[in-house]
């Protein structure tokens, strides 16, 4: 997730309802140019607003959100690596308006979502 994107919210909570599901995981990348990360990290004021937005929504339905924020320098397999360590059946993505540069970027991302994930987890884009 890069923002609060309440429809993403909602197609989660369907399908986790739908799986029986109690819980759903949300993960925030912090995705970081060049070769090394900052010395002092942590979660970005957007990555602690987002987490923070997706654990009230999920709260308020009754289900629990587990915040995960990560730093990575390819935010595609950074999700997928997550993805494959909890063993998740399907990985959603959302999306929001942006002008095309923002687009060609999303675009990487998913491309190396799409690469790093097991063949078995399906992608879902919510818009």
């Amino acid at each position: 997730m890069r923002a609060a994107i309440v429809r993403l919210f909602e197609v989660a909570l369907a399908r986790a309802r739908g799986a029986g599901d109690q819980s759903v995981y949300v993960i925030f990348v912090d995705e970081v140019p060049g070769l090394f990360f900052p010395p002092k990290a942590g979660p970005s004021r957007d990555a602690r607003q987002v987490l923070q937005a997706a654990v009230d929504y999920f709260k308020q339905a009754g289900f629990t959100a587990v915040p995960i924020w990560r730093m990575a320098h390819d935010a595609g397999a950074s999700v997928a690596g997550a993805a494959r360590k909890l063993g998740m059946e399907a990985v959603m993505v959302g999306t929001s308006q942006r002008n095309a540069v923002w687009h060609l970027l999303r675009g990487n991302v998913l491309k190396s979502l799409v690469r790093e994930l097991p063949p078995t987890t399906r992608v879902w884009i919510c818009n």
